[in-house]
């Protein structure tokens, strides 16, 4: 457990980015499009790092790629992807950079289907959070979405970056530890 201001938090929330992140974000249901498909980029930036690399980074992120248009991101060149990768506080990793890139492309054709990601998402769950054991990595449902990503041409996106993705905007329950506060606020809002 992480302690600052007599806030006791889960262990992993160790920065002041991973703290507003844990409190504020984390685990909260999210039905935004935009920012689902911002949450989806960073835990693809992610892979093989820890998501607090991409957190600290988050606002050269947000500075670069207008998550606000989907459309606009789709259609980013390789010398804007060139200048990206010179001049901002982002991973310098251009088949990452470019991911994005096409999972904006993959986005648009998604929705195309589907309507929304969040449809897309929350359907695949019944509309509804559900919950898994503690320490649960991946499952069913995030090997299924990562695949059916995959077919829409999303980059970077195995079952257990999608299970952290689904953690983290909902539709998986997050799992709090014991003694954090927040974990804490919810024994209390069941009782």
């Amino acid at each position: 457990m992480k302690q600052i201001n007599d806030t006791t938090r889960c262990s992993w929330a160790k920065s002041k980015s991973y703290q507003e992140y844990h409190d504020n974000e984390w685990g909260k249901v999210i039905h935004n499009d935009n920012y689902l498909f911002e949450l989806l980029c960073l835990e693809t930036q992610s892979v093989g790092l820890g998501f607090g690399v991409i957190l600290a980074k988050r606002k050269a992120y947000q500075t670069c790629f207008d998550f606000k248009n989907i459309q606009k991101i789709s259609l980013l060149q390789d010398d804007e992807i060139d200048f990206i990768l010179k001049n901002f506080n982002v991973l310098k990793n251009k088949p990452k950079i470019n991911a994005i890139v096409a999972n904006a492309n993959a986005y648009l054709k998604l929705v195309k289907q589907y309507h929304s990601l969040d449809n897309f998402l929350w359907s695949k769950s019944n509309f509804s959070s559900i919950n898994t054991p503690i320490g649960t990595t991946s499952n069913q449902l995030s090997i299924e979405i990562s695949c059916e990503l995959k077919k829409y041409g999303f980059k970077f996106i195995g079952p257990t970056i999608v299970y952290s993705y689904l953690e983290a905007i909902g539709v998986i329950v997050a799992k709090h530890e014991p003694n954090c506060f927040l974990a804490k606020m919810r024994q209390f809002k069941n009782c």
